[in-house]
């Protein structure tokens, strides 16, 4: 089932960017094309074998948190009755071109938009840092995944059913520390679940 990623929008198109005409054309495309726009929630029903998928269904998710989410992409999501699911890495958040708790907070409360981890820092949680030692790493990784779902928990109300790795790297050491939180270690995240090949 197709998935589509998107990290920020902006005027000028790039490797990571998408105008807002662009973004407006494809959500067009999607509504003519007659595609059935579900949640990341609809799709892990899905997966737990809860409900059958509508005929060509597709996600929408938005990586890392970029304040253009709220002031390009939510609109346009909004118009055509659209869900999305945003991941976070909670440090980017109020950061001056991250998005504020309350611009989440009026997307989580459209019902539309749903706000998941990504991580803390957005660090390859798959690789040690220079100089880090195992005990070092291991509790970096505790808290790549605790603080943004303390967080996203905290200040929006909302449960976390999913985690998204930063740059699609994983390790069994990542999968064990997850496997200690309560996050579903069988979450449909593109960048959670092997059965996803990795977002560029």
């Amino acid at each position: 089932m197709p998935i589509l990623c998107y990290h920020r929008f902006g005027a000028r198109p790039g490797r990571l960017v998408v105008t807002a005409a662009a973004f407006e054309a494809q959500m067009a495309y999607l509504e003519k094309n007659d595609y059935h726009v579900i949640s990341l929630r609809d799709l892990l029903g899905f997966l737990e074998g809860k409900a059958a998928l509508p005929p060509r269904a597709i996600v929408i998710s938005i990586d890392d948190g970029y304040a253009s989410t709220f002031e390009v992409a939510f609109p346009v999501l909004k118009r055509y009755g659209f869900p999305a699911v945003v991941f976070l890495y909670s440090d980017f958040a109020t950061a001056p071109d991250g998005l504020s708790w309350a611009q989440m907070k009026d997307m989580t409360a459209s019902g539309l938009v749903e706000i998941q981890p990504h991580s803390r820092t957005h660090s390859n949680m798959a690789l040690r840092l220079p100089g880090e030692d195992e005990t070092q790493y291991r509790a970096r990784l505790g808290q790549e995944v605790a603080v943004p779902a303390k967080a996203i928990r905290e200040r929006l109300g909302s449960d976390i059913f999913s985690f998204a790795y930063p740059y699609g790297d994983v390790t069994p050491v990542v999968t064990a520390q997850l496997a200690r939180s309560d996050i579903p270690l069988d979450s449909p995240s593109p960048r959670a679940a092997t059965r996803f090949s990795p977002r560029p």
